[in-house]
């Protein structure tokens, strides 16, 4: 069943950042239809960067620390 984002458990929203965080990044490497314009500027990188950084502490916290 499809859900809309408010009816999604916070786990849920979590997972959908982290596959948005890598769709996003993932099109610096894919020159594909969609992607071949994409440009990135520094503070798309830097963002991108700190967003990365942000989930992977979380991440690494562990299921028992939320």
């Amino acid at each position: 069943m499809k859900k809309t984002p408010r009816q999604r458990t916070l786990d849920e929203r979590w997972a959908f950042m982290v596959e948005d965080l890598f769709s996003t990044m993932s099109g610096a490497g894919h020159k594909d239809e969609v992607t071949k314009d994409f440009e990135y500027t520094r503070e798309d990188g830097e963002m991108l960067i700190g967003a990365t950084a942000g989930m992977l502490k979380r991440l690494s916290a562990g299921p028992n620390s939320r």
